[in-house]
């Protein structure tokens, strides 16, 4: 992140603000898309679609921040947004859309240590039911679980969601109870 970026020159339109913008952000814009979206040419598409978004739209005009933090949560919240609704039309046109932002594999990475086979397989069994779990939740309360799974607290899922941390608080208990639900059928 480049140190003593001019927040107002960025908002008029300045072109230097803007290329330093692009570079710093770009590669984080382009992680948040390629979680969710696996073929290279459709993840730099859509990271060029945010942006045209973020500087055509005048989006960053409507940015009331002042910090560099709160620039990183806007562009967070801006393209996690505009993947939320991606996958919003794509599920008015198909029948089921996974909402989850890593696969079954990704989750397994994380969490499986490979010292010891037989603790390894009953791990990944574990987690196999959990990630079919999460699945089965409704879109907001996956999303919730991915990013408590990406070790976010619920005060940074607030910030991304756009919701009051209290909604999020309460979202965590229903998931976790209907986790515990669906485990235990």
């Amino acid at each position: 992140m480049s140190k003593g970026r001019d927040l107002d020159l960025l908002k008029k339109g300045n072109k230097k603000e803007i290329e330093k913008f692009i570079l710093d952000f770009y590669p984080m814009v382009q992680q948040i898309v390629g979680k969710k979206i696996s073929s290279t040419t459709e993840v730099e598409d859509h990271t060029q679609e945010i942006f045209l978004r973020i500087l055509e739209k005048e989006s960053l005009k409507k940015f009331q921040g002042q910090s560099e933090g709160e620039l990183r949560s806007y562009v967070i919240r801006i393209a996690i947004n505009y993947m939320a609704d991606h996958f919003s039309r794509l599920r008015k046109t198909e029948d089921k859309v996974d909402y989850l932002d890593f696969t079954l594999p990704e989750l397994a990475d994380k969490l499986v240590s490979p010292s010891n086979p037989e603790k390894e397989f009953l791990k990944q069994m574990e987690i196999e039911n959990l990630y079919n779990a999460i699945r089965q939740l409704p879109q907001h309360l996956q999303q919730l679980m991915e990013y408590r799974l990406l070790g976010f607290n619920n005060k940074e899922i607030a910030a991304f969601m756009n919701v009051p941390h209290g909604t999020i608080n309460t979202w965590a208990a229903r998931a976790f109870e209907k986790l515990s639900r669906i485990i235990k059928e």
